[in-house]
């Protein structure tokens, strides 16, 4: 699943921060135990989905 800009439709509550990293104009975030809302254009489901592994990448962050 891909969900770009669309930081709102994620809540924090249980998340992890695994690893942060930085590479070039990036930086990647590695986190657990994120809720991914209804609302995520990207949720194919009708409620909210807790995800592992995920990665969020920031560009040209300041």
């Amino acid at each position: 699943m891909i969900s770009r800009n669309e930081p709102e439709h994620f809540h924090w509550h249980d998340a992890e921060l695994m690893q942060v990293l930085f590479h070039d104009n990036l930086m990647q975030w590695n986190v657990n135990a994120l809720n991914i809302t209804k609302e995520n254009s990207q949720n194919p489901d009708t409620k909210d989905l807790c995800a592992d592994n995920v990665k969020i990448i920031f560009q040209d962050y300041h």
